[in-house]
């Protein structure tokens, strides 16, 4: 313990920020950097917190920080009070129509396909994003701590009602396979003939292999394995196919770049189409529902340009 706490003494916001980012990151260059402060400046913010309160929230050591008991316990709360701030922010910038930056979240299978065309829709409106690419889980974890605003990925998520959700759009699989393979060009491949392909994955943590895995019931037994090739991105996997490593799953707006990229061909899957539904996901609550409405509504306009999605009406 640090001390007794004074009661007159009273925590400010950019302590209680300082706090969550270096939790966050378990890094005080990195919290710092988020932040937008410099490191000295982070570091007494902090400690400033330790001794209003009188408690050690964060074990500095020389490699790496250590969030303490203390520190784990008080986490939630101030992950609240950061995000109950955020909420306050964004409703005063919805409420006054000014500039809005939105600290925009999308999984790693969507970002590389959208992102270049929604900062061009939004370039010269009031609003912008900062853009954060992660799996899933992460971008859950940051709606919930309030590090990001909106998270663009594929349904269904686990805990999804705790989020509000704006349908975007519909968006089939298909098929990458060698150019040499006897799928070339098939329009009828049933899910289940890919048990006996060696198949090209992205590793845990990506809802794309969850999705692959799920279409042809193939369990996660070192059994399967046997047959699974992991990477950890679309353009790694396509490599893999274009040198007869194996076939793999991907989304049609993957499609354009890796034909551009790579030796392969495509295959259709029978009908119905396997398909991804994608949504954005807000805090439910959060007061700018009609601002990230807005944000919804540049992005469908944005899908509306790539022939392959159905947006959602």
């Amino acid at each position: 313990m640090i001390g007794n706490a004074n009661p007159l003494v009273k925590a400010t916001l950019i302590q209680i920020r300082s706090f969550v980012a270096v939790c966050q990151f378990e890094h005080f260059g990195e919290a710092a950097a988020q932040l937008g402060v410099s490191q000295p400046t982070l570091s007494q913010s902090l400690a400033e917190l330790e001794r209003g309160l009188g408690l050690q929230l964060v074990e500095r050591t020389t490699r790496r920080v250590l969030i303490t008991d203390d520190g784990r316990h008080l986490l939630p709360f101030a992950q609240r009070v950061v995000a109950a701030a955020d909420n306050l922010l964004e409703a005063a910038s919805a409420r006054s129509g000014g500039p809005a930056r939105i600290r925009f979240g999308a999984i790693p299978t969507i970002a590389p396909y959208l992102v270049g065309g929604l900062v061009r829709a939004l370039s010269g409106t009031p609003l912008s994003i900062d853009l954060f690419e992660h799996p899933t889980a992460s971008l859950l974890d940051g709606l919930t701590e309030g590090s990001i605003d909106v998270a663009c990925l594929a349904l269904p998520v686990p805990g999804g009602n705790r989020f509000t959700a704006i349908p975007l759009y519909r968006e089939p699989f298909s098929i990458a396979v060698p150019a040499n393979h006897p799928w070339a060009g098939r329009r009828d491949v049933d899910p289940a003939e890919l048990n006996d392909q060696r198949l090209v994955v992205l590793e845990e943590g990506h809802c794309l292999r969850d999705e692959t895995l799920a279409l042809c019931s193939r369990d996660k037994t070192r059994e399967g394995r046997q047959t699974l090739l992991e990477t950890s991105t679309i353009a790694t996997m396509v490599q893999l196919v274009a040198t007869d490593f194996g076939v793999t799953v991907l989304p049609q707006s993957a499609i354009p770049s890796a034909r551009s990229t790579a030796e392969i061909a495509f295959a259709d899957f029978t009908a119905p189409t396997p398909h991804r539904d994608v949504a954005l996901l807000y805090r439910k609550s959060s007061a700018a529902g009609e601002l990230y409405r807005s944000l919804a509504h540049v992005i469908a306009t944005v899908s509306r340009g790539m022939p392959v999605l159905t947006v959602a009406n």
